[in-house]
């Protein structure tokens, strides 16, 4: 992949998100006797699993509960600020999910991707495919001026609906509803939870001042206070202007064991030459400056975003070692399947968002398939969804889908699989 388009995208979504508030295997559900399925409808192994209390209500009204015919739709922002993505997402799932429909049989499952870059376009997009299009279920993407509009769309149609947002409305409206994107809760706390099972007990975080970087150096604080562990330093700088001199040389006297940094790849690269200038370096596997007793260095966290290779051309030598969670990652075996399929099929390189849309779109199939086996409604049908094609994995018992992320290891200019 990498993350080539995200923390641009990422940071998009959250702003218009404000507040935002987690490997590869798939659970089927026994009784239904459906296995769980990847984006092209092949099968995957299904080791079980144990439900949660917190997925959508079994109450909510539901369609009707013969399997109507396997029509999925797709709403993205087809145009507007964020359309290049859209159209980008748009295209990989087309020739993915079913290729020409032309060519299709009429039984075979059919995908409709209709545009959602704003609100009313959403509703639109979403009444269309509940009331003409007969569709069973959707996945999209939106953030906050579109979320909202599109969960209250959704529930009043009665269509499922996954999402990619940030935003927590798929989580205060009833009906079928989910979230399926990597929260600011989820990447900081895998890291965190990552950093205090190796060892770390006192963590500094370094953190821009917007919502992104304060979403994240909260989520992380929670985190890392909740597995015992003290954050004794914290600093931040504008985005506009930041002064990176300045906060590397501060924080160089402040004694932490564990450096969390809540910004992306550019600033993430910047801040650690000016670490490593002052002597503060990340530590890898094994110490690399044991003859220099100047040198300090203590295990380094970051975020989704810096899963791009200009990390580590830039600072793969300042972030050995350095700890990054993803929700796709080409470096495990399923997400390297799903990268192969889509160069194939696309002639580009993977996001995260095109992962997790396949793992959404194979989601809804699954739960058609279970409906047509005999669950005994809608809601129970996409309860026992469990999927795992391309991203660290999807659960439908619960409305935060994606609970969590893949964990790699910057190493020896490379992403390794850190689990």
């Amino acid at each position: 992949m990498k993350l080539s388009v995200l923390f641009v995208v990422g940071s998009l979504l959250f702003a218009a998100c404000g507040a935002g508030p987690s490997r590869a295997r798939s659970e089927a559900d026994d009784d239904a006797g459906v296995p769980a399925t990847t984006l092209d409808g092949s099968a995957v192994s299904s080791p079980g699993g144990e439900p949660t209390d917190d997925g959508p209500s079994p109450e909510t009204p539901a369609p009707d509960v013969e399997a109507p015919p396997a029509i999925f739709g797709l709403v993205l922002p087809l145009e507007g600020r964020s359309r290049l993505l859209g159209q980008q997402i748009a295209g990989a799932a087309q020739v993915m999910f079913a290729g020409d429909a032309e060519d299709l049989p009429a039984e075979a499952p059919q995908l409709r991707v209709l545009d959602g870059g704003d609100a009313e376009t959403a509703r639109r997009a979403i009444a269309r495919l509940a009331e003409d299009e007969h569709a069973f279920a959707a996945v999209g993407l939106f953030d906050q001026t579109v979320s909202q509009a599109a969960a209250e769309a959704a529930a009043e149609h009665r269509l499922p609906l996954i999402m990619l947002t940030l935003s927590d409305a798929p989580m205060q409206r009833e009906g079928l509803l989910w979230r399926a994107l990597h929260t600011p809760a989820l990447a900081a706390g895998t890291v965190a939870r990552a950093g205090l099972a190796r060892g770390g007990r006192q963590a500094a975080i370094l953190a821009p001042r917007n919502g992104y970087g304060r979403a994240l150096a909260a989520a992380f604080r929670d985190a890392w206070e909740a597995g015992g562990g003290a954050v004794v330093y914290e600093a931040g700088w504008e985005p506009a202007k930041p002064e990176w001199p300045g906060v590397a040389r501060a924080a160089r006297a402040a004694p932490f064991d564990t450096l969390f940094i809540a910004d992306g790849p550019v600033g993430a690269a910047l801040l650690s030459s000016h670490l490593a200038a002052e002597d503060l370096w990340s530590r890898g596997r094994e110490p690399r400056f044991k003859r220099d007793k100047k040198v300090r260095e203590v295990q380094v966290l970051g975020t989704p975003e810096w899963y791009e290779p200009a990390l580590l051309s830039q600072a793969g030598r300042y972030l050995e070692g350095a700890l990054v969670p993803v929700p796709f990652a080409a470096e495990v075996p399923s997400g390297a399947a799903f990268a192969a399929r889509l160069r194939g099929a696309a002639d580009r390189e993977p996001t995260a968002f095109d992962a997790l849309v396949a793992d959404g779109l194979a989601a809804c199939q699954q739960a058609h398939a279970r409906l047509a086996a005999g669950a005994a409604s809608v809601a129970d049908a996409f309860a026992g969804v469990r999927v795992a094609g391309a991203s660290a994995g999807l659960r439908l018992d619960r409305r935060d889908a994606l609970e969590r992320l893949h964990l790699l290891e910057v190493r020896g200019g490379a992403f390794i699989p850190a689990e």
